[in-house]
């Protein structure tokens, strides 16, 4: 993993801020999420957005090098852990994102990432196989 230094996350959260704003409320037509999951969400500012639109249950997953006093989300809503290993909290979330993370990986740890992924959505948003069955949430 890259070392993410505070001017990094300045740099890019207005540009996330903006996405979000357009993307959220589609997200929230087409999926109805109660609670959301972001795995690699760097200061919550997807989160953040999501908490604006009254998604209250949200919590946010990513390493140590993300700075508590940049974070746009409540540090209780947010969870440190290195990205390249396996992990397992005992919650699911309605809807489980995970946005330009998986490209900063190694390839090693692809297989248990897509896993991680699975296993934290809601059983009713996954068909037999495991897999998601529509766009694939921790109350803070």
């Amino acid at each position: 993993m890259k070392d993410y230094k505070p001017p990094f996350f300045s740099a890019i959260n207005a540009r996330w801020s903006r996405s979000a704003e357009l993307i959220v409320p589609l997200i929230i037509d087409l999926v109805n999420p109660r609670s959301v999951v972001d795995i690699g969400c760097g200061t919550g500012t997807w989160l953040a957005v999501m908490k604006s639109h009254n998604i209250d249950d949200v919590l946010g997953i990513d390493g140590e090098w993300v700075p508590d006093k940049s974070l746009r989300i409540p540090k209780s809503c947010f969870l440190t852990h290195d990205l390249t290993k396996p992990f397992n909290i005992e919650r699911r979330f309605d809807l489980a994102i995970s946005l330009e993370v998986a490209e900063h990986l190694d390839r090693d740890c692809a297989r248990s990432f897509v896993d991680t992924l699975v296993k934290l959505m809601a059983e009713q948003h996954r068909d037999r196989s495991g897999h998601r069955k529509a766009a694939a949430a921790h109350r803070c």
